[in-house]
């Protein structure tokens, strides 16, 4: 056997199907690797959006939008007065100021306007 040359024939049966058994067993092990992380997220208590990431602060929601590239985003609706932010950086950065302003959102937005 030309290809064959640098191993010994015996061994190149056996050895292959080894290692397509044990690349099998890895992928069962990290599917269920990541459905246990899947459900730990959702056992955990924090309400998330479904690209997983945490809300800004309590009682903000995660609204769903299509790019016209046909890219998924997701904006984040304020509580109160349902602004809408289509960075969560800048959601963080508003909840900061609802936090500065003793939770009033309408304060909030005037300093965060500025």
């Amino acid at each position: 056997c030309k290809n064959l040359r640098y191993a010994a024939p015996e061994q190149h049966g056996t050895v292959e199907k080894v290692t397509k058994k044990k690349r099998q067993s890895e992928k069962e092990e990290g599917e269920e690797q990541l459905a246990r992380s899947k459900r730990q997220k959702l056992d955990s208590g924090k309400q998330r959006a479904p690209n997983g990431k945490c809300p800004p602060g309590p009682g903000w929601t995660s609204k769903r939008a299509v790019d016209p590239d046909g890219h998924g985003r997701y904006h984040w609706i304020s509580p109160k007065r349902n602004i809408l932010f289509q960075r969560r950086g800048q959601a963080c950065e508003f909840e900061a100021e609802i936090r500065k302003s003793g939770g009033d959102e309408f304060k909030a937005w005037e300093e965060y306007r500025k």
